[in-house]
């Protein structure tokens, strides 16, 4: 494979792409249902949950990238700036953290995903990176915040093993090497049970945060 184009979104640009255009929406969430149909979350996204998904993303000023091969959504991510009316869909514990993270200045860095077929080949981590850079050239923004699945185990290197840590393992190795740490109250980091889409399960996620100043 050649090395995917990165397309942005948003960022106070004229790029439409991937939401205006029916096929480009059409691309986006046949390749977000992939995303999220295989580990570690294993929902069942329907075509209709992600079209609403992605038109409350446009009415939100959603921004990101997607990585593209040829005219493929391989890779996709995404977030927005949060703001004091978004207190009430996060935990309790976030307002109890150190950092007033609905200040209108954090950037929360919602979704990260690579299509199945392109894993391995750190699109993952250039698409964090090209976001992480965009959002740092704002001066208003002053931080990060992100919630990602949780194996209960410590945070741990990317290099070690997944079978012994959870299917997880990588992304949070990802989320560390980038500058993100766990969000802690009283020493204990932020965790959150999460309803999984599709399924009558939910799984623990933990809030990350990283200084963008």
């Amino acid at each position: 494979m050649t090395e995917p184009e990165y397309v942005s979104f948003g960022f106070g640009d004229e790029t439409s792409y991937p939401l205006d255009e029916s096929r480009n929406r059409d691309e986006l969430i046949s390749t977000f249902q992939e995303v999220f149909r295989h580990s570690p979350y294993e929902e069942d996204w329907s075509y209709e949950d992600v079209d609403s998904f992605l038109g409350s993303m446009q009415e939100t000023d959603y921004e990101g990238f997607l990585a593209l091969d040829g005219d493929d959504v391989i890779g996709f991510a995404w977030g927005r700036i949060l703001e004091p009316g978004d207190a009430e869909e996060f935990p309790d514990e976030l307002q109890e953290a150190d950092t007033d993270y609905f200040d209108g200045s954090t950037f929360y860095f919602e979704e990260l995903g690579v299509a199945p077929g392109h894993r391995g080949q750190r699109i993952g981590k250039k698409l964090k990176r090209k976001e992480l850079e965009r959002v740092k050239e704002r001066r208003d923004v002053s931080r990060g915040l992100m919630r990602t699945q949780y194996n209960g185990e410590e945070l741990i290197e990317v290099e070690e093993d997944v079978e012994a840590y959870g299917d997880n393992t990588r992304k949070l190795g990802l989320d560390s090497d980038l500058g993100f740490s766990p969000v802690k109250v009283d020493d204990a980091p932020v965790i959150e049970p999460v309803d999984l889409v599709g399924r009558a399960e939910s799984d623990e996620r933990i809030y990350m945060e990283r200084d963008l100043s």
